[in-house]
């Protein structure tokens, strides 16, 4: 098994096998340290990160987001709003926001409400050979809005 449960971090694979990709989940929270999110987050090709509700990130744990990408580990992001049907459309505040220019992938179609769709999306790009950036790259681009179509509004826009 291959659980971990620091403050709402996990593992997602809970099943009793060997995992060839493991993934970690690390939701953020204010209690969330730097040094919790490397310990989640060591060994792997790839982290999710559950960002809170606007897609913004604790300023204090940008280090160790960019400390992972630096390694060659894509991080991507998932805004933690279930009551959406959407991803990442815009940050809002400021906060966390080195993390999205160092590499983190905030992803646009998809929110916590995917996440077992976005591991299962990365456990195959990683078995295609996909590493880094070349991995965030893709999760990015799967993930996006395309020209024409058509994007939500978010509440505090309409």
């Amino acid at each position: 098994m291959h659980e971990k449960n620091l403050l709402n971090s996990e593992w997602v694979n809970h099943e009793k096998r060997e995992v060839e990709y493991p993934i970690p989940v690390i939701r953020c929270t204010p209690a969330l340290t730097r040094d919790q999110f490397l310990a989640l987050s060591e060994d792997v090709e790839a982290v999710v990160v559950i960002a809170f509700a606007t897609g913004t990130v604790p300023d204090w744990i940008v280090s160790a987001i960019k400390k992972r990408i630096d390694e060659g580990v894509a991080v991507v992001a998932l805004t933690g709003n279930p009551g959406d049907k959407h991803g990442l459309l815009r940050i809002a505040y400021d906060a966390g926001g080195e993390a999205y220019k160092s590499g983190m992938v905030g992803l646009q179609k998809v929110n916590v409400n995917h996440l077992q769709e976005v591991v299962e999306a990365l456990t195959s790009a990683l078995k295609d050979g996909l590493k880094g950036a070349d991995l965030a790259k893709e999760m990015k681009e799967r993930y996006a809005y395309r020209e024409g179509e058509e994007k939500p509004h978010p509440k505090w826009e309409r």
